[in-house]
């Protein structure tokens, strides 16, 4: 296989106006409130500042060490990769940065299909993004690859028996987000990781939502390769880094073998290298107090959710899912309406519905979710800095657009 072919997952802006005096790292407006976390954070101020800096401070190319400018950038993306592993777990000379999840998730199923083309059976799951889904699948189509792709239960759970009954020898690896990002769900790694380890196959987790939200240590949970995007831990857009154990067959888009003395022979953006290993070190740093701000404010708006809307239905799984998420329908209102209908309220349409197209549904048949109500769902993800007062006033302009929109039916 000698290109890599990126597939990339549709990228969802929404417009969110920031005043320039704002210093408290506000995710919202007086006219907009922020409930699309899950799909991009704001940038954290510090991480900003670091960018910023660097951007005047590491403008030369960091493989020319013949002078001080070039050793200087070299020396900030060693700090960024020192950071990334101290926070993670893992050996920080394993990491190959990326430009986000799409790219990062592209290297490390392309990487390790170069490495090991004997084996040719691969395992994904129906509940993975399109950067995971989209190249197990031209695995498949273009290159002959067996995929299987297994189901999970209502909750969004793995079965870990089925897993177990099709791993084999040949089994290249497993490929599972540890957070499923549009409901919210759990999964035990440690305990696939096992499973592959039995089998000699690798276990390839996208942990970009996971990161900043639950601990993340690659050695306790036996991941393989770890893919984080910088756009969801508030960190820098069009960044992200793929962490590969260094001790398995890895190759990366350079065509050089990465290994925990390699080295990657592309050009580096810096600036946001740096904003990234800041961003990384955060996120870990600050995990108890973020997931107990996201539990508070999740707990709120489910609360307050409840309380506004009647005929709602809460897809999340009250256990075993991520505070910060909440995938759900509300009958008779399809999404894209509520969208067109509510001002003030920046949140997402469920995978159905998402930007006013058809999308295929695998999330809903796989949750075996009424297909009457495909078009129904909605994501809601509070940011860490919102208040309990602006979810108050998200429901109620949530609840004033639902009574718009049954008034017209």
């Amino acid at each position: 296989m000698n290109t890599i072919i990126i597939m990339n997952e549709q990228q969802i802006t929404h417009k969110n106006p920031i005043s320039s005096s704002d210093e408290n790292n506000s995710s919202a407006t007086a006219d907009v409130i922020y409930l699309d976390a899950a799909a991009r954070t704001r940038i954290d101020l510090r991480v900003l500042d670091a960018v910023n800096k660097s951007y005047l401070k590491h403008y030369s190319d960091p493989q020319n060490k013949q002078h001080i400018l070039g050793q200087q950038a070299a020396e900030a993306i060693l700090d960024a990769q020192l950071k990334i592993g101290e926070s993670i777990g893992g050996n920080p000379q394993a990491i190959v940065f990326a430009g986000g999840a799409a790219e990062a998730n592209n290297l490390a199923i392309f990487g390790a299909a170069r490495a090991a083309p004997e084996k040719r059976h691969i395992i994904t799951f129906e509940t993975e993004p399109p950067s995971v889904f989209a190249p197990c699948k031209l695995l498949e189509s273009e290159f002959g690859y067996t995929l299987s792709v297994l189901s999970v239960d209502s909750s969004g759970q793995v079965d870990n028996a089925e897993v177990m009954r099709c791993i084999t020898d040949d089994t290249l690896f497993v490929s599972l987000s540890y957070i499923n990002k549009e409901i919210g769900t759990i999964q035990d790694i440690a305990a696939i990781s096992s499973m592959t380890q039995i089998h000699g196959a690798l276990l390839h987790s996208d942990c970009s939502l996971a990161l900043g939200r639950t601990p993340i240590d690659v050695k306790h949970q036996l991941i393989d390769l770890l893919t984080i995007s910088g756009h969801k831990i508030h960190g820098p857009y069009g960044a992200g880094f793929v962490w590969a154990r260094p001790d398995i067959a890895f190759i990366a888009a350079s065509g050089g073998r990465k290994t925990a003395h390699g080295t990657q022979s592309y050009n580096l953006d810096v600036p946001n290298i740096v904003g990234l290993g800041l961003a990384t070190e955060l996120a870990c740093s600050e995990v108890k107090t973020t997931a107990s701000k996201l539990h508070e404010l999740t707990i709120h708006l489910k609360n307050k959710l409840h309380q506004a809307i009647s005929n709602l239905h809460i897809v999340t799984p009250e256990d075993n899912a991520v505070p910060g998420i909440l995938y759900l329908s509300i009958e008779g209102i399809e999404s894209n309406d509520l969208i067109a209908a509510v001002d003030g309220v920046a949140f997402s349409a469920g995978l159905a519905s998402s930007i006013g197209k058809t999308k295929p549904d695998r999330l809903n048949r796989a949750l075996s979710l009424p297909p009457e109500a495909a078009h129904n769902y909605i994501r809601l993800s509070p940011d860490k800095n919102l208040t309990l007062e602006l979810i108050n006033t998200a429901v109620a302009r949530l609840a004033d657009g639902v009574k718009t929109l049954r008034l017209k039916r």
